[in-house]
């Protein structure tokens, strides 16, 4: 399934500022980016990106109160406005600078 599907998919007739929540674990980007997220996802706390094929967060809509964002161990980080690179020796999730690590 493409991750704009599942994205619908996920919303489970709510509206994306009630979503505090978002997993997409095994869909796949047709371009290596995030696909169906958009800025209306305000709530958003938590996003699940596990083997989803991205090779980059540079679409990674404004989203205030997202916290972590899991993802495979392998992929590489890459900087966006929301989110910054893990701290040294962690490989399976970003964290948000003002939230700092937390634990998996």
């Amino acid at each position: 399934m493409d991750m704009k599907n599942r994205v619908r998919l996920e919303l489970r007739n709510r509206s994306p500022a009630e979503v505090l929540e978002l997993i997409l674990d095994n869909c796949r980007s047709t371009d290596g980016e995030i696909e169906g997220l958009t800025n209306e996802f305000s709530e958003l706390e938590y996003l699940s990106l596990v083997n989803v094929g991205l090779g980059s967060l540079a679409k990674v809509p404004s989203l205030p109160k997202l916290r972590k964002v899991s993802h495979w161990p392998g992929w590489s980080h890459h900087s966006c406005s929301e989110v910054s690179p893990p701290q040294q020796g962690s490989t399976s999730a970003v964290f948000c600078p003002s939230v700092g690590p937390e634990l998996q």
